[in-house]
């Protein structure tokens, strides 16, 4: 029903096949709200949830990792790669799958630019 896969510049791509788009659309006619459906998506997928303020973030997209767990004082999260998607305040991320059968998340680490090319005169 659902797929992941990354894409370049860092991208997740989270894809839904006809059976997925039917039923992320009977969730919402069933009244799960779209927070709710990213949650049990993410679950799906095998993503874990990162609460913003866990990384410092100062938004309420929705952000998640394909690893995680706390270090051995129980304070501090480890995580792996981390995804969002900058666009939640414009358009719906189920919403967005159901229509086009997919979405992009973008990677939250900053991509170290090329180093610049060393002309000789």
């Amino acid at each position: 029903m659902f797929a992941l896969s990354k894409v370049p510049h860092g991208q997740l791509c989270i894809r839904a096949t006809g059976p997925g788009r039917v039923w992320l659309r009977a969730q919402r006619r069933a009244g799960l709200s779209d927070i709710a459906l990213e949650a049990r998506l993410f679950h799906l997928l095998d993503l874990q949830v990162v609460a913003p303020e866990w990384i410092g973030a100062l938004t309420a997209a929705p952000i998640v990792t394909d690893n995680f767990a706390w270090d051995e004082t129980g304070r501090v999260p480890i995580i792996g790669t981390l995804w969002w998607f900058p666009q939640y305040a414009v358009v719906s991320l189920v919403g967005t799958l159901i229509d086009t059968g997919e979405v992009l998340l973008t990677n939250a680490e900053p991509t170290p630019a090329p180093a610049p090319s060393k002309r000789n005169p």
